[in-house]
């Protein structure tokens, strides 16, 4: 006699116990959403393909919807994914890097490289990350939910943008903030990092100014932060490039110029040279609405390489 096979059995729509639907879409933040689909009676557990906006249930009335970024700027805290529960039930929910020296992620209950997050019916929650890696590359995570009734694990990932590809280009701009008045010396400029990499400054020195009197800024105080008051310089800066020898002058400290300033660092710095002086005159020189061009020695903070590149200071439009 031949065996006669049991009946599948079937939900209360028709469907099969085994039935799932799965669907997925590339997409970023605010893109389209495809679908990842259990019976109430069916699978507790189910993955998706990375690249993808995608949403889940465990019913048809309970959908966990993620949106998930693209692509993530370096070395500054940026959103990294936006999960909104859909459903009738509360869910907690758990974002984890899968390297966890990738950087570090930032969610309502605190930060690390797992976070989770418990969201109510109707309500959408944000994980942030902050990295330090480089431009291009790709940091791999999993958003998931580990309970009997409904469970999933789901690959994600985003890459880096900003940053730095080698080579490097360090970029300073500098600006006059206030020229001394009359024949004080004094001039007041600010030094900007406008780059993607953080800058040390080791040496300073002046190339030439408009002011054909300027022979040199006085020792004994050159250089200072006119913020905090700190002094930089304390030997004599020549003023002349054709001069034998640099006039690159060491700084002490080494001030640290952030180029997100983001950090315990500043991203800019107001200086101030004080007593521009002349030869001929024996005195201190005028400088309102003259022009500076200074050189600056600067480490690359994140490789230790070291460059020398001139910065112009100038009142309106430089005059060199």
């Amino acid at each position: 006699m031949t065996p006669q096979r049991r009946p599948r059995r079937r939900g209360r729509d028709g469907r099969t116990r085994r039935q799932v639907l799965v669907g997925a879409v590339t997409a970023g933040i605010g893109a389209g959403v495809g679908g990842l689909l259990y019976d109430a009676n069916a699978f507790t557990s189910g993955t998706v393909p990375r690249n993808s906006t995608v949403q889940v249930a465990a019913d048809e009335n309970a959908i966990v919807g993620l949106s998930i970024a693209d692509s993530v700027q370096r070395k500054t805290r940026t959103l990294l994914a936006e999960l909104t529960n859909n459903g009738t039930d509360p869910y907690t929910l758990t974002v984890a890097l899968d390297d966890l020296a990738q950087g570090t992620l930032y969610g309502p209950n605190g930060s690390g490289d797992s976070v989770t997050l418990t969201l109510d019916p109707g309500t959408t929650g944000s994980i942030d990350v902050e990295t330090d890696e480089q431009k291009g590359t790709t940091i791999p995570f999993t958003i998931s939910r580990s309970v009997p009734e409904f469970s999933f694990s789901i690959d994600r990932e985003t890459t880096v943008k900003g940053g730095f590809e080698e080579p490097v280009t360090l970029e300073l701009s500098g600006s006059v903030s206030s020229p001394g008045k009359g024949n004080s010396g004094k001039f007041r400029f600010t030094l900007e990092n406008t780059g993607d990499v953080d800058v040390e400054l080791l040496e300073i020195g002046i190339v030439e100014t408009t002011n054909p009197m300027a022979d040199y800024v006085t020792g004994n105080g050159s250089l200072y932060d006119r913020d905090s008051g700190t002094e930089y310089v304390t030997d004599r800066i020549p003023i002349d490039s054709s001069t034998s020898g640099s006039t690159l002058r060491a700084m002490d400290p080494t001030p640290v110029l952030d180029y997100q300033a983001n950090g315990d660092d500043s991203k800019l710095v107001r200086f101030e040279f004080d007593k521009i002086r002349s030869d001929s005159q024996g005195g201190n020189v005028n400088m309102q609405g003259e022009d500076v061009k200074i050189e600056l020695r600067v480490r690359n903070v994140r490789d230790d390489t070291i460059s020398t590149g001139t910065v112009d200071l100038c009142s309106g439009q430089c005059d060199f």
